[in-house]
């Protein structure tokens, strides 16, 4: 072990970070005037920090609803440079733009996808605006309003930093107004940035899925002794730490009662429970879930029109920092990848191996992929420890 993250158990990183609990109600920004830079018109303007220096691809963004005749609505993005004296303007100089994006046939909530035909390639750490504005011919008639904050607030504050919304009334001629809670997507190097939960759903899963929370792999070795959420109540019964590779009827790796278990401090009614610490493997998928005594529906953060770019929207998880939901359907383990619970682990201590120590790899079909000792058993990585031969059986 290489240390703790801190000596008091009630001290820790919370993963997955990505939570979501009820705030405020919805609102959206309507680009129904003629979008001039620096002069007039409605826009709404994404200030993205590049995360490295390779293209800026395309950006996707929420509307929240349509007017007018919605086959006449075209849309157009411009990406600029950050504003030589105002953290609440954008620049002077497009870098890149694309155009005509429809808003299609479909109707909002919906996402809308805009591809930049000459990508810009920025520095790292990069300041950008990307501003999308309405290009119909009659904007005040057929126009789009683009999602600005909706009925929850995520449990960490990085969109109110370099990546936040501003709206804007006068084409940015004075500063914009901040939307802290726009979701937004950008694709840079092949790999999305941003946040894409649309709503705080009441009813993730059904009230008959009595075993529900989220799939977690960890990208090292962790510490785990406690659990939270933000949505306690009396019904819930035990958290359960399952391989995800064993099913629902199958035994989990680890069951803290929600009771009056010795050696355990407890509050589940305020959603907290601490344990004596368990280690949970780097690069092994689990089911970490709730109990549950009698039917009751849960909720979560959702992604709305999550169908229309399954793909762009998987590439924001990472098993560990954000989580898909997971629950019992009909016996078998079935991921919700559009909903985080709002459930969580905390996580005392970062295991990460000496950089001496080299752990076994199986090859997973792309790639040497570290895992502990085990064996293949034909479906699945089964954790063996280490034996040997004492002359008449491993021991």
């Amino acid at each position: 072990m290489t240390g703790r993250l801190a000596n008091n158990p009630y001290v820790g990183l919370r993963f997955p970070t990505a939570n979501y609990s009820t705030s405020g109600g919805r609102t959206n920004h309507p680009l129904n005037t003629l979008y001039t830079y620096g002069s007039a018109g409605a826009a709404i303007g994404f200030r993205y920090q590049a995360r490295d220096a390779t293209p800026i691809d395309e950006l996707y963004v929420m509307i929240d609803a349509g007017a007018g005749t919605l086959a006449n609505i075209n849309l157009a993005c411009d990406i600029r440079n950050e504003h030589a004296t105002s953290a609440t303007q954008p620049g002077t100089t497009v870098r890149a733009t694309a155009t005509n994006a429809a808003y299609g046939a479909t109707s909002a909530p919906k996402w809308v996808q805009f591809v930049f035909p000459t990508p810009y390639t920025p520095a790292v750490g990069e300041t950008l605006w990307l501003i999308v504005r309405n290009v119909a011919a009659a904007p005040a008639t057929d126009f789009p309003s683009i999602l600005c904050t909706f009925n929850a607030a995520p449990a960490f504050n990085l969109l109110l930093a370099n990546h936040s919304a501003y709206s804007t009334v006068n084409g940015f001629s004075t500063a914009g107004t901040l939307q802290g809670r726009a979701p937004f997507v950008v694709r840079q190097g092949g790999k999305s940035f941003g946040f894409a939960v649309t709503v705080l759903d009441t009813a993730v899963f059904a009230a008959t899925n009595t075993l529900r929370g989220f799939q977690m792999t960890p990208p090292v070795d962790i510490e785990v002794s406690g659990w939270m959420t933000a949505v306690p109540n009396g019904v819930m019964t035990s958290i359960r730490i399952y391989d995800a590779a064993t099913p629902p009827a199958g035994s989990p790796l680890h069951t803290f009662n929600l009771g009056s278990d010795a050696g355990q401090s407890r509050d589940e009614l305020i959603g907290a429970k601490f344990w004596p610490p368990v280690i949970l493997n780097g690069g092994t998928a689990y089911n970490v879930v709730t109990a549950w005594a009698s039917a009751q529906a849960i909720g979560g953060g959702t992604i709305q029109d999550y169908v229309s770019f399954p793909t762009i929207f998987d590439d924001l998880t990472d098993g560990f920092v954000d989580c898909f939901s997971v629950a019992d359907v009909g016996g078998v383990w079935t991921l919700n990848k559009a909903s985080r619970l709002n459930q969580q682990l905390i996580v005392s201590d970062l295991i990460a191996p000496a950089a001496s120590v080299r752990r076994p790899k199986v090859w997973n079909g792309l790639t040497w992929q570290e895992k502990p000792m085990g064996v293949w058993n034909g479906s699945t990585w089964e954790e063996r420890p280490l034996k040997i031969w004492d002359g008449g059986a491993w021991v």
